[in-house]
């Protein structure tokens, strides 16, 4: 949607409800990491992905962008996963401009229904006919994106484009196993795993086919209880739900998934890493060692930011 301003630098943007996660990026294809930080941002400036305050969230993002000597750098951002759609449709085999304006028309009145007015979106080609040809809509309100893109500016970055956390990871991803030599799994489970939120992502042949963000509840625990332990439970019964409704609804003939990979904090990947060990037939690890040219522990938990930075590179 966005044309790329190459630079020297690039900075990965990343709203959450408690924090902004912000990564600069640079050297080839922005695998070198230069600077990395959390911005802790009160309550209520963002709520469930939605920004209630977008001066004062301008206004802290402003102050670190000066503290960091990056006003004016090129940045991709994200926009909550909550408010994303993705949709299938089939049609002529065009030219790009004339594929984005069959989908503009089919989105605004034809029978690809989306649960909001005024959609964003960007497309991708997942098959490609003689005459015909199968497109992934992705969509956001126009609206998020707006406002998301107002606050980068506001705060002195330059928008570059806008992608999903999903996304962001799966380029992580792309890079990590290319540089290992291995190949990308033909269907699996993808999870993003924070404190407060776990968002759960299911690729199958290299396209994303669900989208799903749920709030970690912090529950009171029991004496001795650990909350790690109330996570994982309360992350289990919410793939349950996921995985039976892409069996039935989304997968190709009950097609079950098997390779899980995992990012995010690295505590609870560790965790969840052995707690899930016997639902699944592989657990990879987001491999960020073989992504970056300076890979450092404390690289994990910037995993998005990261995979934003290396958007169009």
């Amino acid at each position: 949607m966005f044309r790329f301003n190459r630079k020297r630098r690039r900075c990965g943007v990343q709203f959450l409800d408690r924090q902004i996660k912000l990564v600069v990026a640079g050297g080839t294809a922005y695998g070198r990491i230069i600077r990395c930080r959390s911005i802790p941002l009160n309550e209520g400036i963002i709520k469930e992905g939605k920004i209630a305050d977008e001066d004062r969230l301008a206004k802290e993002l402003a102050r670190h962008v000066d503290l960091m000597s990056l006003r004016g750098e090129t940045a991709v951002l994200t926009v909550p996963t909550s408010t994303i759609a993705l949709r299938k449709a089939t049609f002529p085999l065009v030219k790009d401009h004339e594929l984005r304006n069959l989908i503009d028309v089919e989105l605004h009145g034809g029978e690809t229904q989306l649960p909001f007015r005024n959609p964003a979106f960007d497309f991708i080609r997942s098959r490609v006919g003689s005459e015909d040809q199968d497109v992934l809509i992705i969509a956001t309100p126009a609206g998020v994106v707006e406002q998301y893109v107002r606050v980068v500016k506001k705060a002195g970055l330059t928008p570059a484009a806008v992608d999903a956390s999903p996304l962001a990871l799966f380029r992580l991803l792309l890079r990590g196993l290319g540089a290992s030599g291995l190949e990308l799994p033909r269907r699996f489970l993808l999870l993003d795993v924070e404190p407060e939120r776990t968002e759960i992502s299911i690729f199958s042949g290299g396209y994303p086919v669900f989208f799903r963000t749920v709030a970690m509840q912090a529950p009171l625990l029991a004496i001795g209880e650990d909350r790690s332990a109330v996570y994982a439970r309360q992350l289990s019964v919410e793939l349950g739900r996921v995985m039976n409704y892409y069996k039935y609804n989304a997968a190709d003939g009950g097609e079950e998934i098997r390779d899980l990979i995992l990012s995010g904090d690295p505590v609870l990947c560790g965790l969840l890493s052995r707690t899930m060990e016997s639902d699944f037939d592989r657990i990879l690890q987001m491999p960020m060692d073989r992504a970056l040219s300076n890979f450092e522990p404390s690289h994990k938990s910037f995993a998005v930011p990261i995979g934003l930075a290396m958007k169009g590179a």
